[in-house]
């Protein structure tokens, strides 16, 4: 890997983690807040990150390996904020119930 592409590839790599950071902190806000704002605005994150998932498949030379685990981190990104809030909610749901 040539030193250019390491720093594109790096650069990208960090826009994906911090779109999936704030995908996660919008779809968290927006969900307590009942902003469909802010969830829509998590949805665009999201996107940003599949976007950013698919540059990195087409450009780098990341190893298959680093591309499987870059794909199965997006997925990862797509489930996991729905499922926790999901947990949340019932959690307190019947914690609610019992006082």
């Amino acid at each position: 890997m040539k030193p250019e592409e390491l720093l594109f590839a790096s650069l990208l790599l960090g826009v994906f983690a911090l779109a999936g950071g704030a995908y996660g902190s919008f779809f968290a806000i927006g969900k307590l807040g009942r902003s469909r704002l802010l969830l829509f605005t998590s949805r665009v994150f999201f996107g940003l990150q599949a976007v950013l998932c698919l540059v990195l498949l087409r450009v780098s030379t990341l190893h298959l390996g680093w591309k499987l685990f870059l794909v199965a981190s997006l997925l990862g990104y797509a489930v996991v904020p729905p499922l926790a809030w999901s947990a949340l909610e019932s959690l307190h749901g019947k914690e609610k119930g019992k006082s």
